[in-house]
């Protein structure tokens, strides 16, 4: 039996219809607004340029008030499956341990999804930008997940499955850091044009989150 299947969101199971221009205006506002009052940011990167001023008084007192505005971004949006995901997780679940979302989305959204979808209960650990400390690709944003697996993690694989190079550096940073357990980037890129067989890649692209289905026919029990 493999470790744990660790999965992003938005990009990898859904894609989120958030309005782009929304978001930078709210972005903008929120930056002038600390910037004005003497702690300067732009807020990008969001999470981390968040977490740095939480450090300051007026950025600890905003901190929840900013986020919020970003849920209700998240939560106002469309969204739509990228997949069959509840096959893919059904199968999955065949393979792994634990099955893993780590995402920088939002606690209130992912409770909505689960409101919304099935698939949802497949999911073993959720660890949304409301859980972080560290946020991706920093190894520690998922450290709480590989508590309790079978030590000492050099029996089966861990794989990470994104769309972005934030998601491809945490697969490269938790390779590095675990050592003894073999972990596989696989990355959602619609323009691929290498065939769904594992072989001995540890970093594999995919056409899309459905390919995963063809993936799981390599992997041990």
């Amino acid at each position: 039996m493999n470790e744990v299947a660790i999965f992003d969101l938005d990009g990898t199971l859904v894609d989120l219809g958030i309005d782009t221009d929304d978001f930078e205006r709210c972005r903008s506002s929120w930056a002038s607004y600390l910037t004005s009052r003497g702690v300067p940011t732009t807020l990008k990167p969001l999470l981390p340029e968040l977490q740095r001023i939480s450090q300051t008084s007026l950025g600890s007192r905003l901190r929840v008030d900013i986020l919020k505005s970003f849920d209700q971004l998240e939560l106002a949006c469309r969204y739509g499956s990228l997949g069959r995901i509840d096959a893919i997780l059904d199968t999955l679940k065949l393979k792994f341990r634990k099955l893993a979302l780590v995402t920088h989305n939002s606690l209130a959204l992912w409770v909505r999804l689960t409101q919304e979808n099935t698939w949802t209960r497949l999911i073993d650990m959720v660890i949304t930008r409301d859980d972080m400390n560290f946020f991706k690709p920093d190894p520690r944003a998922c450290e709480a997940m590989f508590k309790g697996l079978s030590p000492p993690f050099g029996y089966g694989e861990c794989w990470v499955v994104g769309n972005s190079e934030v998601d491809r550096g945490l697969g490269l940073n938790l390779r590095r850091k675990y050592s003894n357990l073999v972990v596989r980037t696989i990355m959602i890129n619609p323009t691929c044009t290498a065939g769904t067989r594992l072989t001995d890649q540890l970093d594999v692209d995919i056409e899309s989150v459905d390919s995963l289905l063809n993936l799981v026919q390599d992997v041990s029990p």
